[in-house]
């Protein structure tokens, strides 16, 4: 009986230790599922760090090639401010800028201005701007009309840049001096660089201009005053002496006079006694 207790502990004993071996080896097994299980989150979340900028940057580019194609990227509105003279069609023409991508027109901007402004004679400067989405905005400046030239029965505008203007006009708005009888284009533009140097006051007090030569003096011009005296001057000074007209000059004179400024100086007569004066320098 002893016998068989003996042998029962034995089998009991060695069922423990193969309890024992098999909890072992499951823990074993549970050991290394964690640490394969951490060693794989360790690499998840250093790939996810290292590739989530480029996820970022590819569907960034996704969304603006998206944006590029859609209609929304182009400019539809060309809003110009600023003109009087100049059409605002013709304007927005000059840009280019409509159903052009927005992003280009916006590193265009000082091309686009460059090109409006030398597409047009009248303007002087333009400043190009984008104002929304889809709309960008012109803000020009013209050259302001200084007088008329006057030629084959109608009146083509003299702007401040010098420049004459190829299309006509019926009547010359009040205010602007009209210059008649150049013929010849290089005397003309002599004419307009000397008059441009005339203050705004005395230039709208300007009738008109005309070509006056004599033999002694083919440069000589006739300036009609709207205050009713005449001016005889030279075209390459007169510029410069018309800035003593008021008051200079006119403060003197006790009636409507002709005032000669083609000498050094200048002297006065009343127009009463034009057709004297003229006598008087035929004689001599």
């Amino acid at each position: 009986m002893q016998a068989a207790h003996q042998a029962s502990q034995g089998t009991s004993s060695k069922g423990n230790r193969r309890r024992r071996k098999a909890q072992f080896k499951k823990r074993s097994r549970n050991s290394r599922k964690t640490t394969n299980t951490q060693f794989l989150s360790a690499i998840q979340r250093q790939n996810l760090k290292i590739g989530w900028p480029f996820v970022v940057c590819l569907l960034l580019l996704i969304g603006i090639l998206t944006y590029l194609v859609l209609p929304i990227s182009s400019v539809n509105n060309v809003i110009v401010r600023g003109n009087r003279y100049t059409s605002s069609a013709s304007i927005r023409k000059s840009s280019q800028a409509m159903n052009q991508k927005t992003v280009v027109v916006l590193s265009q901007t000082k091309q686009i201005a460059n090109r409006v402004t030398k597409d047009d004679s009248r303007i002087q400067s333009t400043a190009a701007k984008v104002t929304g989405l889809q709309q960008l905005t012109l803000t020009v400046k013209e050259y302001p009309v200084i007088g008329y030239l006057y030629k084959d029965g109608g009146y083509q505008q003299i702007l401040q840049s010098g420049t004459i203007l190829n299309s006509k006009v019926l009547n010359p708005k009040d205010g602007y001096p009209v210059l008649k009888k150049f013929k010849k284009a290089s005397i003309l533009k002599r004419v307009i660089k000397q008059y441009r140097k005339i203050g705004p006051t005395i230039r709208a007090n300007i009738n008109s201009i005309s070509s006056s030569p004599t033999s002694t003096n083919p440069d000589r011009i006739y300036i009609q005053m709207s205050d009713g005296n005449q001016v005889y001057a030279d075209i390459d000074s007169f510029g410069t002496k018309m800035a003593y007209y008021p008051p200079s000059i006119t403060s003197k004179l006790k009636t409507k006079s002709v005032i000669d400024m083609e000498v050094g100086g200048a002297y006065s007569y009343p127009i009463s006694q034009k057709g004297k004066q003229n006598n008087t320098k035929a004689s001599k």
